[in-house]
Parts: C-alpha cells; sequence; structure tokens
C-alpha cells in the first residue's frame, strides 16, 4: 500500500499520471502550446511593464518600483526577441519567464517596498504556474526555491510587523 502510494505520487510528480509513453506523446504539442504563450505572454507583459513604467513618472508609489519595472521589460525583450527561435528553446526560456516575473515579485514584496504587504509576489506565485505547462515537479521546485528566496528577503528587509504576516500568505497561497 505504501510503496504504492510512493509510485503514484512519483509518477505525479514526473508526468501528471500520465504513462511515460502518453507524455511522450504530448510532448510535442506541449512544447507548441508553450512556444504560443511565450510570445503572447511576453509580449502582456511588456505592455503592463511598459504602462508601470510610464505611471512610475507621476506616481511617488510606483517610482519607488521603477528600476524593478525596467528590469523586468528588458529581460521580458530578451525573452520576445529569443521566442521567435526554434521551438528547441522553449524551455528554458519559459522558466526564464517565470523566473523574472517571481523574481519582480520578490523584488516588490521584499526589498524595494518593504514596509507594504507582498501582494504582488503572492499574485504572481498564483498565476505563474498557470502560465506553462510542464512536469509538476519542476513547477514545484521554482515556486518552493521562490518561496525561500522571499522568506530570507523578507526576514532580513521588511520590519517585524509586516513579515510576521508575509510567510503565512505564501505558505498558504
Amino acid at each position: 500500500m505504501k510503496r504504492d502510494f510512493f509510485i503514484r505520487m512519483k509518477q505525479y510528480m514526473m508526468s501528471a499520471c500520465l504513462g511515460e509513453s502518453e507524455y511522450a506523446d504530448l510532448t510535442d504539442r506541449i512544447e507548441t502550446e508553450n512556444h504560443k504563450n511565450l510570445r503572447i505572454f511576453s509580449t502582456v507583459a511588456l505592455v503592463f511593464l511598459s504602462a508601470m513604467i510610464l505611471i512610475s513618472t507621476v506616481n511617488a508609489l510606483a517610482h519607488a518600483n521603477l528600476i524593478a519595472y525596467t528590469a523586468a521589460a528588458v529581460v521580458m525583450i530578451i525573452i520576445r526577441g529569443l521566442s521567435t527561435a526554434p521551438i528547441a528553446t522553449t524551455l528554458p526560456l519559459v522558466y526564464l519567464f517565470d523566473a523574472v516575473l517571481l523574481g519582480f515579485g520578490i523584488v516588490i514584496g521584499a526589498v524595494t517596498s518593504p514596509t507594504s504587504a507582498a501582494g504582488t509576489f503572492i499574485a504572481l506565485l498564483l498565476t505563474v504556474p498557470l502560465l506553462f505547462v510542464d512536469r509538476p515537479l519542476r513547477i514545484m521546485l521554482l515556486i518552493l526555491c521562490s518561496d525561500g528566496i522571499f522568506a530570507a528577503l523578507v526576514v532580513l528587509n521588511n520590519p517585524s510587523d509586516i513579515w510576521a504576516n508575509d510567510p503565512d500568505n505564501f505558505c498558504i497561497f
């Protein structure tokens, strides 16, 4: 019984409960979808980041995050440019895109705005895993690494009355 549980968990983590042959049959469709989504989502991210860069010139709260907006926009331009390459490069670009969004949320929540709650990071933590399809284990590892980095930065940078709630929030979400 216990052994069956671990076999099912391994199968879920590595191939979302599909057999290896079933997963292999879907690989081309997954890569094609991820490639299309990468082009779409990187463009959407660029539009929103550009808007935030413009808003930050007249809004004092947004101005504190100008460097984060600009850095994320530059990386999104690079990702968007590279996304026109052959599909073989899609998975590394997908994880770069995900890492940039999560890193952006970490910087906003724990570095540039340490006195406010980490709403941006929590929102991205909920959204990013839904954008692309990949093996659950890799997505979970990305989220856990992001949580660890965020937790460390929150404890180091945020006032204790703020960081007391943030770990609860990101662990639950």
